[in-house]
């Protein structure tokens, strides 16, 4: 039973993501290796990463999973300060201090009218605009 995982003892390293979390720096090792060695073998990592917690199978390596790795090594490798960038979705029970959301004209008009509870994409704004504890600032995205 994969829940079985989950069950909290009092220790977080004795969890799944206490475990996970104490590997993880062996994964991001890998992927900082130069060339495109680095990606294959952070995947490599990864997947028999996860294998300790999991009985799912994975794919073999693939061009586009060591390509998304690869973009992930150019923002760590980068000499600026990082902005997270995600959807909605993956905001979703998240929150920061501040957020910046990148608006499209429709909806500044569906936030200037006022949202509805029954329409998804409202529903799906309203979560996007309630992630900061502080600020939230509108950025347009077209215009």
């Amino acid at each position: 039973m994969r829940d079985r995982h989950l069950q909290s003892s009092t220790s977080y390293g004795t969890t799944s993501v206490g475990r996970l979390d104490a590997r993880w720096p062996e994964v991001i090792d890998e992927l900082l290796k130069p060339g495109d060695a680095g990606p294959k073998a952070a995947y490599v990592a990864l997947v028999a990463l996860l294998a300790t917690e999991t009985d799912s199978m994975f794919r073999p390596v693939r061009g586009n999973y060591t390509k998304r790795l690869g973009w992930l090594r150019e923002r760590l490798q980068a000499d600026r300060d990082l902005i997270l960038g995600m959807t909605i979705h993956q905001a979703k029970g998240r929150e920061w201090d501040a957020v910046g959301l990148a608006l499209q004209s429709t909806h500044v008009t569906r936030l200037a009218g006022g949202l509805s509870v029954s329409e998804a994409v409202d529903r799906a704004l309203y979560v996007a605009c309630t992630r900061a504890r502080f600020r939230t600032f509108a950025l347009r995205a077209e215009a």
